[in-house]
C-alpha cells in the first residue's frame, strides 16, 4: 500500500471511536477502478462516542473540503449485533469514480483530506465550540504539534 494510503487509514483510525476494519486501498488504482469503481474504506464507529465520527464528516463535507462533493458516507446495516452490543451498522467511505479518473487525482485528493483533518483538529474554535478533546485523538504527530503549541515552540 502506498505511504499516502497508509497515512489515510492511520489518521482516520486515530479518531475516536472510530474502526476502519476494510479498505481497497492495498490494491492498485487499475484494480480499484476496474473491481470497485473507486475507493472504499469500511469502518466502525462507537455508538457511545460519536465525536470521531462528527470530525470525519465535517472534515469531509463539502462547506470544508473542496473535494467534499465527490466523496460520500454511506451506511448500510448488518445483522450481527458488535461485541459491546452496538447495533450492526458499518460505514462505507467512498470515492466514486465517475469519468476518467486518475491516480494522481485520487493522490491529490487523499493529500487534501489529510491536511483538512489536520487542520480542523487544530481549528480552536472548532474544537471547543463542539466540546471535543484532542487528548481522545491517536495521531502521535497531531498530539506532538499540539504540545509543542501548549508550550509555545
Amino acid at each position: 500500500m502506498k505511504d499516502l494510503y497508509k497515512r489515510l487509514v492511520d489518521t482516520i483510525n486515530s479518531l475516536p471511536g472510530i474502526d476502519l476494519n476494510g479498505h481497497n486501498l492495498s490494491h492498485t488504482f487499475d484494480k480499484i477502478k476496474s473491481d470497485w469503481g473507486g475507493a472504499c474504506l469500511f469502518f466502525y464507529s462507537d455508538e457511545k462516542d460519536t465525536e470521531g465520527l462528527f470530525f470525519l464528516i465535517r472534515s469531509m463535507d463539502t462547506r470544508y473540503w473542496e473535494f467534499g462533493h465527490l466523496w460520500r458516507i454511506e451506511i448500510t446495516c448488518g445483522d450481527q449485533i458488535h461485541q459491546n452490543g452496538d447495533r450492526p451498522i458499518t460505514y462505507n467511505i467512498y470515492r466514486p469514480f465517475i469519468e476518467k479518473e486518475t491516480e494522481e487525482e485520487l493522490d491529490k485528493e487523499i493529500e487534501s483530506l489529510i491536511d483538512n483533518m489536520k487542520y480542523h483538529f487544530n481549528h480552536d474554535a472548532f474544537m471547543s465550540g463542539f466540546n471535543m478533546n484532542r487528548k481522545k485523538y491517536g495521531l502521535k504527530d497531531w498530539l506532538r504539534q499540539m504540545k509543542l503549541k501548549d508550550l509555545g515552540i
